[in-house]
């Protein structure tokens, strides 16, 4: 839970490994009790082993009060990996000063 007004979300995403391992990605992202969006990563063995850093989602205009976000692998056909790397939110925070005489 975060109080903010926008989130960006970055995971790690595989694309090769051993026979049998789990390297697709599906991903769910509940905000507030409400399906926010989803992504997906299909593997591809011509880019990098690993990407990092990749924002798999993000939002804005959120009011600035308290957001909960969840974020669910989904097991569909296929088996799901989810690799959080790291998530970053922004908040209007309000100094208030008073002159007293």
């Amino acid at each position: 839970m975060a109080i903010g007004t926008a989130i960006w979300v970055h995971c790690i995403l595989v694309n090769s490994g051993s026979i049998g391992v789990t390297i697709y990605t599906n991903v769910s992202f509940i905000l507030d009790g409400d399906l926010a969006g989803t992504y997906q990563h299909d593997p591809d063995s011509k880019e990098d082993q690993y990407l990092y850093n990749i924002v798999v989602f993000n939002r804005r205009n959120l009011s600035n009060t308290k957001h909960t976000l969840v974020m669910i692998a989904e097991q569909g056909t296929k088996d799901s990996l989810l690799l959080f790397d790291w998530a970053m939110y922004t908040c209007v925070s309000f100094v208030v000063s008073a002159i007293i005489r």
